[in-house]
């Protein structure tokens, strides 16, 4: 199993919850609107790098050592001389294999310089001259900050790769002392979440590489410290005391390397290494404490071993090896490196990892159980308006009812009643117009009477008489017929309070309209008497032969016979139009008024049993929204009863291996 398939055999529970998750949003959660989805966000805290660093002595076996842990291969150049003398990186990249160079600037250059001791200056002009004598020349590569790219493949690459990094003195580096970090992308699924940084070789007084150096041992999820065989030596000591300060100690691994070479002695050398704790030297850095891990390895024989399952050929040194310096069936790897690797990266930053996994797929339950929980808070305060409105609307329909009942039934009285009163009041106009023509007949037999027989005093009073009969006579009329005008009016208002009182009972006054009652029949009243007294001018002009006869005749009794024969048609005919105006008045008016009133009130009917039917389809509606409500506050209930459940279950999977 390779160090990616340990590190992702934590991942299968996170993998197993995003599933679950999924399938929850599908069922339970399918109605609930949106909130949010951690499936980039964890697979971003999967597929992050993790960063190991690696240090050690200059003959530790560094890159054979992550040959063999990481690639199965020869990838990285392995010599006898020291090779990295500088940072370099290893990470996955698809494509040929390549590497990246930065150059110092000028800048830098300067500083580093500056900062050697005289010693140090003349080892630097040393590895200058060395470098210039194969074209590395300063100038050429002291300059603007520089990056240079190199694409290839096989031993060639590796070539290249050694002007770089090697150390001059060793016979390969060209360019390494210009030289600020390299970069190496490698297309090998081992390496896809790893990022590796080579640390330079020991007793390096550059503070440019010292300082990046610090840096990256001190957000290393893993810290590898390649030992010899034997133990630590003075260079190692040293770079524990100017680097592991900044190494945490759930960081740190120590790999006793290259056991091949002391095969029967290595495990006494391993106490003895476990021991250092007990050292004050060690002990006041904080090293080789219980705790602290100490793995035996062999870099050569684990690398012979992978590539040979692999089928993949070896070097004639790697046969040479195999051949005479390794033991048949020796173990390379009895402390279990790569495992132990992936128990440290695990505990540093994969633990931090799951547990932000973990977070986020609880903190969308959380949120969908808030979703949840506002959506039934939301149903449970719209229940009791629904409840309200229910019997508020009940509350109204029952009210207009009753009333629409109560003003049809007033309504049919009233017509009734008022055409019971009008009759009344026309039958007392009647009689009174009777009464008037009594009245006159009576006052011209007695006018004719008195006259006696003198023609002159006749034509001289009749007349007269005539016209203060009639005139006396339909005041009397006038009057009964303008008290039953008023009659009339009291009439309609009582009506009309009726309909009021009615309409207060029904809770529903504010909205009745009552209109005003205003009978204009008192003027129309005196047109129709005025148009009845005419003069006696005009009564002679009207019949001037019938009234030459009167003064013609022979004795009172033919007088009185012969006027009345005269005025008998024009009175009869008067008080015959009177009745009929006046009834057609009281008629007209008391009816208008009744029907304007009542067209009033049946509009507003009208307008109510509008609203009235409006109000049963809101009810309908209210009804349907509460038994709706009532299914989702239901339904919300068990979702949140179920999303409980499913968090707690997926909280417990986590935590088994968290």
């Amino acid at each position: 199993m390779s160090l990616n398939d340990e590190m992702n055999s934590h991942w299968f529970k996170i993998d197993a919850g995003l599933a679950k998750l999924a399938e929850v949003r599908q069922t339970l959660l399918a109605d609930i609107p949106d909130f949010g989805d951690p499936t980039e966000a964890i697979k971003k805290l999967k597929d992050g790098l993790y960063t190991i660093a690696v240090c050690g002595g200059v003959k530790a076996g560094k890159s054979t050592l992550l040959n063999s842990l990481f690639f199965g291969d020869s990838v990285l150049p392995t010599y006898d001389t020291p090779i990295t003398a500088k940072l370099t990186f290893i990470r996955y990249g698809e494509g040929e294999p390549r590497f990246e160079v930065e150059f110092y600037s000028k800048e830098e250059w300067k500083s580093l310089e500056s900062g050697y001791s005289e010693k140090e200056r003349q080892e630097l002009s040393t590895r200058l001259e060395k470098c210039a004598e194969r074209g590395g020349h300063k100038n050429n590569w002291i300059c603007s900050p520089r990056h240079e790219n190199y694409k290839g493949g096989g031993e060639n690459l590796k070539d290249e790769l050694l002007k770089f990094i090697s150390d001059p003195q060793s016979g390969h580096g060209v360019y390494t002392p210009f030289v600020k970090s390299v970069t190496i992308t490698i297309d090998n699924p081992a390496i896809k979440n790893l990022q590796i940084v080579d640390t330079p070789g020991l007793n390096d007084s550059n503070e440019i590489n010292s300082e990046e150096t610090t840096g990256w041992i001190r957000q290393a999820h893993a810290v590898i410290y390649v030992l010899e065989t034997r133990g630590a030596s003075e260079p190692d000591v040293a770079f524990f005391r100017q680097y592991f300060p900044a190494a945490a100690a759930e960081a740190r691994l120590f790999v006793q390397n290259k056991i091949d070479t002391e095969p029967d002695d290595y495990k006494g050398a391993k106490q003895a290494i476990r021991q250092y704790g007990k050292d004050p030297m060690y002990r006041d850095m904080g090293l080789f404490g219980e705790s602290e891990v100490v793995c035996s390895y062999s870099s050569l024989t684990v690398l012979i071993q992978k590539k040979t399952a692999s089928n993949i050929s070896l070097t004639e040194d790697e046969e040479f090896q195999r051949d005479n310096n390794i033991p048949t069936d020796f173990n390379g790897d009895p402390d279990c490196l790569e495992k132990k690797l992936a128990e440290r990266l695990f505990q540093r930053e994969g633990v931090v990892r799951l547990d932000k996994a973990k977070g986020l797929i609880l903190a969308v339950y959380q949120a969908a159980k808030e979703k949840c929980e506002a959506a039934q808070a939301a149903c449970e305060r719209q229940l009791p308006d629904c409840d309200k409105t229910e019997a508020q609307l009940n509350q109204d329909i029952d009210k207009f009812e009753k009333y629409q009942a109560k003003i049809e039934s007033i309504a049919e009285d009233a017509k009734a009643e008022f055409n019971n009163f009008i009759e009344g009041c026309k039958r007392e106009i009647d009689i009174s117009l009777e009464d008037a023509s009594d009245y006159i007949t009576k006052t011209m037999r007695n006018a004719a009477e008195e006259c006696g027989a003198t023609d002159n005093a006749a034509k001289a009073r009749i007349p007269g008489e005539l016209m203060k009969a009639k005139r006396k006579a339909f005041r009397k009329v006038r009057d009964v017929a303008s008290s039953k005008r008023n009659d009339l009016r009291t009439k309609l208002i009582e009506l009309r309070d009726d309909l009021q009182d009615a309409a207060t009972e029904a809770g529903v006054m504010e909205k009745v309209v009552i209109p005003s009652i205003k009978l204009d029949a008192k003027g129309k009243i005196d047109e129709v008497i005025e148009s009845l007294v005419v003069s006696g001018d005009d009564l002679y002009n009207a019949v001037p032969g019938r009234v030459m006869k009167i003064l013609t005749f022979q004795s009172t009794e033919d007088l009185v016979n012969r006027l009345m024969g005269i005025i008998k048609e024009p009175v009869e005919s008067g008080i015959k139009d009177c009745q009929d105006s006046l009834e057609n008045l009281f008629d007209e008016t008391g009816n208008r008024e009744l029907d304007n009133l009542l067209r009033k009130y049946h509009e507003y009917c009208d307008d109510r049993n509008k609203e009235l039917n409006d109000a049963k389809s809101r009810l309908s509606e209210s009804k349907n929204l509460k038994k709706e409500l009532q299914d989702r506050l239901s339904q919300l209930n068990e979702h949140l009863s179920e999303l409980t459940n499913s968090e707690r279950d997926m909280k417990r999977l986590i935590d088994s291996d968290i």
